[in-house]
């Protein structure tokens, strides 16, 4: 939530009373308390440049909030009820595994199997034998994730009659490469 004017006090109470406002209405489309982080909170003069001068025009107070949602049906529904209450600015959804342990696991594992296959179908062409595993590293498992980006101010938007946007999740990807030296016969 994004105020502008010239006493800070007031600005302070109308960027609270909305963002309190919003912080509610998250909870109560179910989003829990450990899932709603004030990420930044800032208070900043407003200049005029004119005619190479420099002029105070009033103040910006700004909170920011990171939610995390978990019932992806509720994204759109969220992110209009958001401006509804008062957000004017809205910036970047990200799509993330919880916990990728298990997941980074699993792809290191199918790495190992897939270079394992490929070191026995290369012995076989070259009429030799697979041995044992001489050395092995893993370079830098990551996730490979499509990032939709929603970032608007919407503020310039009739918010009235909105609309709730088709949030696409797409699909998330793990990628374990790994680098497996073989000894031959």
């Amino acid at each position: 939530v994004l105020s502008q004017g010239a006493d800070i006090a007031t600005l302070q109470t109308q960027n609270t009373t909305k963002m309190n406002a919003l912080i509610s209405a998250i909870k109560a489309a179910g989003v829990a308390d450990k899932d709603i982080q004030t990420q930044q909170y800032s208070i900043s003069p407003r200049y005029d440049y004119t005619n190479g001068a420099q002029k105070l025009t009033g103040y910006e107070v700004s909170q920011q909030v990171t939610v995390k949602i978990r019932d992806l049906s509720k994204v759109g529904e969220l992110l209009t009820s958001a401006a509804q209450l008062g957000a004017n600015q809205v910036n970047g959804l990200n799509f993330t595994f919880d916990d990728p342990t298990e997941l980074q696991k699993e792809a290191r594992q199918k790495a190992i199997e897939n270079a394992r296959e490929k070191a026995n179908e290369l012995a076989r062409t070259l009429g030799v034998d697979v041995v044992r595993v001489v050395s092995f590293v893993e370079s830098g498992s990551r996730g490979s994730a499509p990032m939709p980006m929603y970032a608007y101010n919407m503020a310039e938007k009739a918010m009235d009659a909105a609309v709730a946007p088709s949030i696409e999740v797409g699909s998330n990807d793990l990628i374990s490469n790994v680098s497996v030296t073989y000894e031959i016969r």
